[in-house]
């Protein structure tokens, strides 16, 4: 990949390591799900309004709401609802792990919606791998706790999003301004979950700077900054390389829970983690991607924003 390719790479990881652990901060102060998901998407949206007006980028997303609505969809609204209700009833690491399984899904659906990210047969071993860590997981943490196991479906489910959204990504919105894509999915599903919001707005507790931190980290860090790279990334090396950031999300969100929550994993824990990972290597090719041409200056432009 190129330099600039690495980088988004590494700011996606990054980022996208952390939301677990600001979630389970919310969740435990007793936000609710639903002023969560809205509050992260409202913050990143107005983050990122002013400055994608300024850079033109977007006016080139005119006629494409139906678009913008579902990608909204698809990768905010619905899996950050889902990732939030699931943390009530599993540890912040393991819910970072279980996304680990993007690019596994990536893969899956892709055998179905698109040709170029298809895996071929040998790449079909490491899709098993990857699935056969999924069910070790499951069934050594969550094995008994009905709580915890619909939890963490809730997690797969959400997984399972962020993979569909990656490949409709690519289909429907290619090519265009990357700032002016976040900007207004962080919009459309901040419309969305509004009425979830309202309605939960009476069981916000006290305002105390630890949840209000992290609701606002989740919105500038998490959700604005973190997918504009994700965006920028994709245009550079496609879906399916760039769901390999979940590579080294899973360990970040582990370090974070246990320095900052003391949450711990076993065995079964660590051995699905590494079969997760094994799997989503071999499913992706199993080696960096070759160079693409850079994208349009569109895209570059809004990357930079």
């Amino acid at each position: 990949m190129t330099p600039r390719a690495w980088l988004l790479l590494g700011i996606c990881s990054a980022l996208w390591g952390l939301p677990y652990l600001l979630i389970k901060v919310l969740v435990e102060d007793g936000v609710p799900a639903g002023v969560i998901t809205f509050g992260r998407c409202a913050i990143g949206a107005a983050v990122l309004l002013p400055i994608a007006w300024r850079a033109g980028a977007l006016a080139p997303l005119r006629g494409r709401w139906r678009a913008i609505a579902v990608l909204a969809l698809l990768d905010m609204a619905a899996p950050f609802l889902m990732i939030t209700v699931g943390e009530r009833h599993i540890p912040s690491s393991l819910a970072g792990i279980l996304v680990a399984s993007v690019p596994l899904l990536v893969a899956l659906l892709a055998l179905r919606w698109d040709a170029e990210e298809r895996v071929d047969r040998s790449r079909l071993v490491g899709l098993l791998i990857g699935m056969a860590g999924v069910a070790l997981l499951l069934g050594v943490e969550v094995s008994g706790d009905v709580a915890a196991l619909a939890g963490a479906g809730l997690v797969l489910a959400a997984s399972a999003t962020y993979a569909g959204a990656t490949l409709y990504l690519k289909r429907a919105l290619g090519g265009l301004p990357a700032l002016g894509i976040v900007t207004l999915t962080l919009t459309a599903a901040t419309l969305m979950l509004a009425p979830l919001a309202l309605l939960q707005a009476g069981g916000v507790p006290a305002a105390r700077l630890d949840w209000l931190s992290s609701l606002a980290a989740l919105g500038v860090l998490c959700s604005a900054l973190a997918y504009l790279a994700f965006y920028a990334l994709v245009a550079l090396v496609g879906p399916g390389r760039a769901s390999l950031n979940t590579y080294l999300s899973p360990a970040i969100a582990a370090a974070a829970g246990a320095v900052f929550l003391g949450e711990s994993l076993g065995a079964g824990a660590v051995a699905g983690l590494l079969l997760i990972l094994a799997g989503a290597y071999l499913s992706s090719g199993g080696r960096p991607p070759a160079p693409r041409p850079e994208p349009t200056a569109a895209l570059s432009e809004g990357a930079r924003a």
